[in-house]
């Protein structure tokens, strides 16, 4: 099964210690995360006064999505719609 994590999870693994369970989890679960999620940060970014802190989030995010392209959705075969042939 493959899990989408949400933005809270994220923001768990971006703490100084994220909690161990989580960590437990992510190192575990087969998981993606969504556009949404990623939009949701960037719009977070952006919507902070000050320029350091928005590089900061964003540089995070790059680092985060490079280190976890395996997890993209490329290669993911989309669900058949019903009664499709």
């Amino acid at each position: 099964m493959i899990f989408l994590l949400d933005i809270n999870v994220v923001s768990e693994l971006w703490k100084p210690a994220p909690e161990a369970r989580v960590l437990a989890w992510v190192a575990a679960a087969d998981w993606r995360v969504p556009v949404p999620v990623v939009a949701e940060i960037q719009e977070g970014a952006e919507a902070v006064a000050s320029a350091a802190r928005r590089k900061e989030i964003n540089t995070r995010l790059d680092v985060f999505l490079r280190r976890h392209r395996a997890r993209s959705f490329r290669g993911m075969k989309r669900p058949r719609a019903r009664g499709a042939g």
